[in-house]
């Protein structure tokens, strides 16, 4: 035990400051010592992802994304064609000219084909106008419409993607044709402009950018209104109806939300290099900097469970993002300053769960509709409406179109009900609750409704008799 005598001469000679100096030195020392183990167990956090990475040979950087996004042989590229054809219609004339023509600046719709359309003559002045970039649209469809749009993945997040607005005036207007054709009585070129429409859309499947995939999904959903607007009344050609359900079928969203995922990661890892791109204000930079390896750590962590699961299935992917979704509310309930220090993590992944219902729910209404014009087919041989889809297995589908968001087991079909006025096919939605094809909350966009194909029965069609489906 220490003499007293001494241990007060030694707090004599270092006095008050002495110790107090002393303390703060082996607080700072305890500090940086939790600091230091902190920051190595990110660093190996990070160079355990990245290995990750390369191991499995993914892109880890912007060239290697570019790569990915390549360029269709020469014969079959229909990118300069789509350029060139939708350039105008993000010019302000395009807007003026378009002003209260249906589909194009409002959400009127027209009425079915052989009733009186009074904006009619003015949809048919527009089309007269834009006459040569129509032209040029059906001519990259007819040619496949794949393209490879520019791009530029070292921008980071704030990389700009000028050729997706044109495309939707494009859409609009084939749509717009595609109407106006009906009502003349020209089923065959309808379904032309129809499948202008999915060529447009396809012209965006291999960009792998998360914007140029939803909008291709919603570019397939105006061609699929339209034919589901024209079904009752426009006696569209057996070949072509087919050929809607092979456009349906192989409008592969899985594979190419596996690469916008792969270009998400890559745009991250750009963001932690030059955070500037990541757009995080000055308020969070401040304590984002000093946390930037923790952030970095979980953003390599997260993203590289969604890639590997994307790379599996669909639900397996959405389990994933249930599971991280769960994670980033965690994190919305800690104070400010723990939130700013996971700034691009929070930026990249927290809406991951409501992307992946988007997509679920893009591929759920291309299955119903595939079975919607599945039906069309059985009612024009058989001069009825089946008694449920398993009718339609293997003549007029391939197999019967399970719910990917029904969680039964084993997995539910698709719901097909008929009613006096009208048929219908639908899926749950991402609640898993049947609310009996109500799709009133899908249209305002909240996600939590059935996902439904709703197509009027023909005035000529026989009574409906078919009982719900289970």
């Amino acid at each position: 035990m220490a003499n007293p005598t001494v241990r007060q001469g030694i707090l004599k000679r270092v006095g008050p400051v002495g110790c107090a100096a002393a303390a703060v030195g082996l607080l700072l020392s305890m500090l940086l010592l939790i600091a230091g183990g902190w920051w190595m167990r990110a660093a190996n956090r990070i160079q355990a992802g990245t290995a990750e990475i390369h191991a499995r040979g993914e892109p880890a950087d912007a060239a290697a994304i570019e790569a990915l996004y390549r360029r269709p042989p020469k014969d079959l590229d229909c990118t300069d064609l789509w350029q060139f054809a939708v350039a105008d219609f993000a010019a302000p004339p395009f807007y003026t000219a378009t002003r209260g023509v249906p589909f194009v600046d409002t959400a009127v719709e027209p009425p079915p084909p052989g009733e009186d359309w009074p904006d009619l003559p003015a949809a048919e002045a527009l089309l007269r106008r834009y006459a040569a970039e129509l032209a040029q649209m059906h001519r990259a469809a007819a040619r496949g419409g794949a393209a490879r749009y520019p791009t530029a993945f070292r921008e980071g997040a704030g990389m700009m993607v000028p050729h997706v607005h044109p495309l939707w005036g494009g859409a609009q207007m084939l749509a717009l044709e595609a109407q106006v054709r009906a009502h003349a009585g020209d089923a065959t070129g309808a379904a032309e402009s129809i499948h202008a429409i999915f060529a447009l859309a396809g012209s965006l499947e291999n960009e792998p950018l998360g914007v140029s995939q939803s909008m291709r999904m919603r570019f397939d959903g105006i061609g699929w209104e339209q034919i589901q607007r024209l079904l009752p009344t426009v006696e569209f050609a057996e070949d072509d109806l087919r050929r809607f359900q092979d456009h349906l079928r192989t409008a592969n969203y899985e594979r190419n939300w596996h690469n916008v995922l792969l270009a998400e990661r890559v745009m991250g890892i750009i963001a932690f290099r030059e955070p500037e791109t990541a757009m995080i204000s000055e308020t969070k930079g401040a304590v984002w900097r000093i946390a930037q390896a923790g952030d970095q750590a979980l953003f390599l962590d997260m993203q590289n469970r969604l890639v590997a699961a994307s790379g599996v299935s669909w639900s397996k992917l959405r389990n994933e993002a249930v599971a991280i979704d769960r994670e980033m509310a965690n994190l919305a309930a800690v104070p400010a300053w723990q939130r700013d220090a996971h700034a691009v993590s929070r930026e990249f992944v927290a809406r991951c769960l409501a992307s992946v219902d988007y997509l679920g729910r893009a591929c759920a209404r291309n299955e119903a509709a595939d079975a919607a014009l599945a039906v069309e087919l059985f009612q024009r041989k058989q001069g009825r409406l089946p008694a449920g889809l398993d009718e339609l297995v293997p003549e007029l589908l391939p197999s019967l179109p399970v719910d990917r968001f029904d969680p039964a087991l084993p997995a539910a079909p698709l719901r097909f009900v008929a009613s006096a006025g009208e048929w219908i096919v639908y899926s749950v939605g991402p609640d898993a609750a049947d609310d009996g094809g109500d799709d009133f909350v899908e249209s305002a966009g909240q996600g939590s409704a059935d996902v439904v194909v709703r197509v009027r029965l023909r005035p000529d069609s026989p009574p409906a008799t078919q009982a719900a489906p289970r």
